[in-house]
């Protein structure tokens, strides 16, 4: 065992065999099973053991039978799989009403035996189910039907077992589970609820409560029905522990009651109740078990729901330090121990001043050892300043000082700071100076609004210093002639607008000055309209589905069959758009592990909320990566990824629908898993499933968009001979495009190893880099007219750092086959005759964000962008129309792009030598 304040250790419990066999063995055959799960139950309460669930170690087992069979020294190879560090097996023998259990334990980090033991006894005392055999027999009968997905076989031996004994908690717990994985989620909440709050010590408890929130979302609860559940199963929680995902950690043990907090947290910031929600993220981040990385992802999510000192409820307040006109300062040191939530962030605390004074300035002297740049960071109001320390040869320390103004009428702040490191930062000494106006100073009144409203806009007066003006809302000022400044954030509208904007204004005493900017009026271009945000519908609970700072779309790098399954940038928002019946527009995206959508019926100026997309669509299991074209038969046709097979692999499914709202049960389309799947109906009615994976391009063939037929290879992936990496010369996303004369287009992300080199030989190398290809082909059997799409010009080697994103694209009369994205940089880029692709830079709508286009019948272009920041929680969705794209793009710089076929092994990029700069004539003596 472990000791005290060790990790815990990973331990995995196999199924045991029985030595006996033929019908005299089969009337046991279900303790194969039935020990390992009552040996999993009893050692998970162990606090040093970190076992592998029942469900896990199954899946292995499934997985290497459906991969071959069942192997020689299977017991080792299953428990390596599942980075165990313990192996748990054995066997049995039931002979005369007695039984003999031989149990060995391996140790799979020295490859050795670490243990072994041998119990015999009469059957009903050695498994402690004297009176529950016949119940345990149909339980564990009822566990193989389920293994295998047959979940209404399954349940009738739950329910037989329950009638055998009606106080069985695992027959319960199973029963309602059954309900669950039928869909049938109006009859699974109640069952799993009421499991939860009778038999909270079981081991399945935290399963219980898991499946039970994932129950309540699918069965359509609002908001206020999600919190009321949440309270009335909190106080049931005593000791219950569960899994939650959480990204770059894998799955995070924790207490339920920490789950609850989170999920909490977030329903009541969807609510607009910031106190509530702050509370309930401060409690969470109190359970000091939950991994450090997780608990500062915890406290950013604190730091961005609190706005105002008003907002943070008592059990959240520290001190509050007060700063009075007498003592206009604070001193204090970096401490280790108040981390505001990031590694190189110390909390310095809040800061408030009496009601007859404002916060005008303030001021942080800060002075080091080191020569490292310091900052101060006001997180309520959020605003931020560096500097870079200065070497004091008196003191022989480096000194750095830091000064900003906080928006007008400020009274408290919540401040930190710190260096670029922790190691050397805590201990620092800091002295912060307070600069107040007195409140009778403030005697003028200032009022700001921006039109169109937008993300990333701020306005500043530049009058004794500069200071950010709050938008929308009055606020009062010290009179003076100033001129204030709108600044648009370069992150979301920078290439819009012609900014900055100045307007000179005078704030006079007793009077309220009203000032608004009118972006229209400053286009930089005119062929798009400002942007149309696309709200996510307030109605639809989401609950914390995991440590992640915002939206997952898929399920990250997957393992399949012993190699790894390119899942290219899964934390991206990868939207679609679709136009629909009647010029109708659809965008989805995949959120949370659902599907969601929203329509516009007015060319893009409008659109619904997002909305998760209905059963049997979305389901208890993750859905992502979705796809969806409207056929000629006038029917939606959805592809996704989902892992709802027993085998728990993320393979792709289809479903169709006649209005958005009825969805036919999703069909299983191959059993290929891949990071993304793109469909398209050919000119011969055929529907045509497209998935990126190790081995090439897969190509998957249906008549009906529910019958499919095996995955073929079209373009097979040519890896290295020597890989640097296990995904190098994979394909995680590709789609195929039909142009007009039935000809094929391939556009695929490829991971490829670049060697940059200058005109000397030198130069950086990279591994894996994610490389945007796209060849055509008459057939889809030879592929020509290759072209790299990622290559800008070549003189800086930090453009192949830039993430790779999927693009967008869509055929515009006039302007040819159109791709729109961020492939290395943001850009455009669209072929006429299949042959010649060019290129243009991206006018910078939303940076950062993923891109879908469409075009409607009437001409329009509409682009929809998903992103999500750093301070946000749920992901920001907008729309871009113009009615004259083609034009536009027909009138920009276009930059041929080479062609390039993909390569086995390294891709050279020779980069141009730059520039020499003029030589200037020698300076007169």
């Amino acid at each position: 065992m472990p000791a005290a304040g060790d990790e815990p250790l990973p331990v995995a419990v196999l199924n045991f065999a029985n030595q006996v066999q033929g019908p005299a063995g089969a009337e046991w055959d279900w303790l194969e099973k039935g020990l390992a799960d009552l040996l999993i139950n009893d050692l998970s309460r162990h606090p040093g053991l970190q076992l592998v669930s029942r469900e896990q170690m199954q899946l292995a087992i499934l997985r290497m039978q459906h991969a071959g069979g069942l192997l020689p020294e299977w017991q080792e190879k299953v428990s390596k799989q599942l980075q165990a560090a313990r192996a748990v097996f054995g066997t049995y023998r039931v002979d005369g009403g007695k039984i003999s259990i031989s149990a060995t334990v391996l140790d799979l980090l020295k490859d050795r035996p670490a243990g072994q033991v041998v119990v015999t006894g009469p059957a009903g005392q050695v498994l402690k189910l004297e009176k529950q055999v016949p119940a345990a027999k149909l339980l564990y009968q009822g566990v193989d039907h389920f293994d295998y997905g047959r979940y209404e076989e399954a349940w009738l031996h739950f329910r037989r077992a329950l009638r055998q004994d009606a106080t069985y908690a695992d027959a319960r717990y199973w029963a309602a589970r059954m309900f669950y994985y039928q869909l049938r989620y109006e009859h699974a909440l109640p069952e799993l609820e009421s499991f939860v709050r009778e038999f909270p010590g079981h081991s399945r408890a935290g399963d219980g409560l898991m499946e039970s929130a994932d129950a309540l979302l699918l069965t359509g609860a609002s908001v206020p029905q999600a919190v009321d559940y949440c309270r009335r199963v909190l106080p049931h929680l005593e000791g219950v522990h569960v899994y939650c995902p959480a990204a770059g950690l894998g799955h995070v043990r924790m207490k339920a009651a920490t789950y609850l907090h989170l999920c909490l947290g977030d329903l009541h910031h969807q609510l607009g109740d910031t106190r509530a929600s702050a509370e309930h993220l401060y409690r969470a981040w109190l359970d000091t078990a939950v991994p450090d990385e997780a608990r500062r992802q915890i406290r950013r999510f604190l730091s961005h729901a609190v706005h105002r000192l008003e907002d943070v409820p008592p059990i959240c307040r520290p001190e509050i330090i007060r700063i009075t006109p007498d003592r206009p300062w604070h001193e204090g040191t970096f401490q280790a121990s108040a981390s505001a939530g990031m590694a190189e962030t110390y909390h310095l605390g809040w800061f408030q001043c009496d009601d007859d004074h404002f916060i005008d300035a303030l001021t942080m002297s800060v002075s080091s050892e080191h020569e490292m740049p310091f900052w101060l960071r006001s997180v309520v109001p959020a605003q931020y300043r560096s500097k870079r320390p200065t070497f004091n040869k008196t003191s022989r320390r480096w000194e750095a000082t830091i000064t900003f103004r906080p928006p007008a009428m400020t009274r408290h702040l919540q401040l930190a700071g710190a260096g670029t490191m922790t190691d050397w930062a805590a201990g620092c000494p800091y002295r912060i100076d307070f600069e107040l106006l007195p409140t009778s100073r403030a005697t003028a009144s200032l009022h700001v609004e921006v039109r169109p409203e937008g993300t990333g806009v701020r306005v500043a007066l530049h009058g004794r210093a500069p200071k950010n003006v709050p938008l929308g809302r009055t606020v009062r000022l010290a009179p003076e002639s100033s001129r204030a400044c709108l600044c648009v954030d370069e992150q979301f509208w920078h290439h819009l607008y012609k900014t900055p904007l100045w307007q000179d204004v005078t704030l006079r005493e007793g009077q309220l000055t009203r000032l608004v900017f009118d972006l229209n009026r400053s286009r930089r271009d005119t062929c798009w309209q400002a942007a149309v945000r696309i709200p996510i519908s307030a109605a639809e609970p989401i609950l914390f589905r995991g440590l992640t700072k915002g939206a997952q779309s898929g399920p990250g790098s997957l393992r399949g069959k012993g190699e790894e399954i390119a899942a290219h940038d899964p934390q991206s928002l990868l939207p679609g758009l679709l136009v629909g019946k009647g010029g109708r527009l659809v965008t989805y995206a995949a959120l949370f592990g659902d599907l969601w959508l929203s329509t516009s019926g007015d060319e893009g100026a409008s659109w619904t909320p997002l909305s998760r997309l209905p059963r049997p669509v979305n389901s208890a299991h993750w859905e992502g990566s979705p796809c969806l074209i409207l056929d000629d038969r006038g029917r939606y046709c959805l592809t996704f990824l989902s892992d709802r097979n027993i085998l728990r692999r993320y393979w792709p499914y289809a479903s169709v629908s006649d209005d958005l709202v009825t969805w036919s049960r999703p069909a299983k389309v191959s059993e290929v898993e891949s990071g993304g799947v793109s469909l398209i109906q050919d000119a011969r009615g055929e529907y045509l499933l497209t998935q990126g994976t190790t081995r090439g391009v897969l190509v998957t063939r249906s008549p009906d968009c529910l019958a499919w037929q095996g995955p073929s290879i079209v373009w097979p992936s040519q890896d290295g001979a020597k890989p640097r990496e296990k995904l190098e010369g994979s394909v995680p996303q590709a789609s195929l495009f039909q142009w007009p004369d039935g000809s094929y287009q391939l556009i695929m992300i490829r991971y490829q190893s670049v060697q940059e080199l200058d005109a000397d030989g030198r130069g950086c190398v990279m591994y894996g880099t994610p490389m945007l290809y796209t060849g055509h082909s008459r057939d889809l059997a030879g592929w020509t007219d290759w072209h790299l799409l990622t290559a800008a010009e070549r003189t800086d080697t930090a453009r192949w750092g830039w993430p790779c994103s999927f693009p967008g694209y869509c055929f515009i009369p006039g302007a040819g086959l159109v791709l729109y994205g961020s492939f290395h940089d943001r850009a455009w880029a669209r072929a006429a005759d299949k042959a010649c692709w060019v290129r243009c830079p991206d006018v910078g709508h939303v940076y950062g964000a993923r891109q879908a286009i469409a075009r409607t019948p009437k001409g329009t272009v509409v682009s929809v962008h998903a992103h999500y920041g750093t301070s946000e929680r749920l992901p920001s969705f907008c729309a871009f129309v113009s009615d004259n794209a083609a034009d536009w793009l027909n009138q920009r710089t276009w930059t041929r792009m080479p062609k390039q076929e993909p390569l086995r092994g390294w891709l050279i990029i020779q980069r141009e030598p730059k520039p020499k700069p003029a030589s200037r004539p020698a300076a007169k003596p």
